[in-house]
């Protein structure tokens, strides 16, 4: 519209220039002639009043004629030399005036044009106005894009990392785990020998008390003394019993926290892997949750073993008070000589299953800080396995959180896309 309105404004120029030319011809002819035609006539004394006035009024109408016609010239080309100023600066991409039709009549094509073309040249500048903003608008997107595809660039590396850290601190954890393991199954072992002794001996002093009730009234004071020591036995086996309990729940708390562990590898690895990112806020919770569970059982794991170090000093000390009974014991017995040997000896054994036991029980309290340690390294190691699956699990949520951006800032690309595509539809273009 705007290359048609100034090849429209460019012919009327030109049709006005020859207008101008025709006009300025026709006047100077009739002012020539006139001029001729006196100037003959004064030559030759043909002049007479009624010829004289005769051109004198046609010379006179000439030149009104061309005043006229050169006052409404000059008023029709100041007009259009308005026009055509507005026109150039259009042309050079100015928008920011109109024509001032108020300065041009009415009745006049050249209004309708000025009019016509202000409405032309506010839509052209609106349209433009519009192109900017979009194009502006475009440019913030992209560049907001650009960013935010270099923070998944960093958050991926990051992820990859951490998973690779995860997976080496599953693998140590594995590592303390099993020395845990090994530890409490060689305690568990001598445990079990210690209650087999017992056990053993506690049957050995069933038979003796049998013996020692035949005898005579002098075996009823080591009647009372074999029963004490039996009750002894039988606190010392119930201590072994719960000993044995709280290791063998404290075996089952660490197949617990390696399968835990195992699953947290496995979905660790299936949230770094897994393409779809609504399916990684589930990994992360399910992670989560191992985790949790890997921490009770690690709380556990302490409890029983300080279950387990209470029931070793009180082993410890009830088998070394069933000693130092036995010891005195043995002094009394030396008087009596009925079922002495008999009882001499299974003194003797009970001294020697007694002192073996006492042995199994120091070695069990001298490993004791070393299964402790292997608690302390694993509680650490799920400490530190946990704060790193927290940090693969934040940075699953900003990936997607730029997700959603991603997906708002390319709705908003399209917007603006489709908008651009109204505005231009409205022109007209070969």
């Amino acid at each position: 519209m705007k290359e048609k309105t100034l090849k429209t404004v460019k012919v009327r120029r030109w049709k006005f220039t020859i207008l101008l030319i025709l006009v300025g011809i026709l006047t100077a002819g009739l002012f020539y002639t006139s001029y001729y035609e006196i100037s003959n006539l004064l030559k030759n004394n043909n002049l007479q009043l009624t010829g004289l006035s005769k051109y004198i009024n046609s010379f006179t109408i000439s030149l009104s004629v061309a005043i006229v016609l050169v006052i409404f010239l000059f008023s029709f080309h100041k007009d259009f030399s308005h026009i055509s100023s507005h026109i150039r600066k259009v042309r050079r991409g100015d928008f920011t005036e109109q024509i001032d039709v108020d300065r041009i009549h009415k009745n006049s094509k050249l209004y309708n044009t000025a009019r016509e073309f202000n409405v032309m040249s506010n839509k052209l500048n609106n349209t433009i106005k519009d192109v900017v903003n979009m194009t502006n608008s475009v440019k913030h997107h992209s560049k907001t894009l650009e960013l935010i595809s270099k923070e998944e660039e960093i958050n991926g590396g990051k992820l990859n990392y951490m998973t690779e850290d995860i997976k080496l601190s599953l693998e140590a954890q594995g590592e303390y785990l099993d020395d845990a393991f090994n530890g409490l199954c060689g305690v568990y072992e001598k445990v079990d020998v210690v209650d087999e002794s017992l056990l053993v001996m506690r049957d050995d002093v069933e038979k003796k008390i049998k013996i020692a009730s035949a005898g005579k009234d002098s075996f009823n004071y080591l009647n009372r003394e074999i029963n004490s020591l039996v009750n002894l036995l039988e606190e010392n086996i119930s201590r072994a019993d719960s000993l044995k309990l709280h290791i063998h729940n404290l075996k089952e708390f660490v197949e617990n926290v390696e399968n835990a562990n195992e699953k947290v590898g496995i979905l660790t690895l299936i949230a770094n892997v897994e393409d779809d990112n609504d399916k990684q806020p589930e990994a992360n919770k399910e992670i989560k949750a191992l985790s949790d569970e890997i921490e009770e059982s690690i709380k556990s794991i302490s409890t029983t073993f300080e279950d387990i170090d209470k029931d070793l000093r009180n082993l410890h000390h009830d088998v070394k008070g069933t000693k130092d009974t036995l010891h005195s014991q043995n002094k009394r017995f030396n008087s009596i000589n009925k079922y002495s040997y008999a009882i001499d000896e299974f003194l003797k054994y009970s001294q020697y299953n007694i002192d073996k036991n006492l042995e199994v029980l120091r070695d069990i309290v001298d490993s004791k800080e070393e299964i402790f340690a292997f608690r302390e390294n694993i509680a650490n190691a799920n400490i530190c396995i946990t704060e790193k699956v927290e940090n693969v699990s934040s940075i699953s949520n900003r990936q997607l959180e730029n997700t959603w951006k991603i997906k708002d800032y390319s709705k908003d690309l399209f917007s603006l896309s489709k908008n651009l595509k109204k505005e231009l539809e409205e022109f007209k273009v070969k």
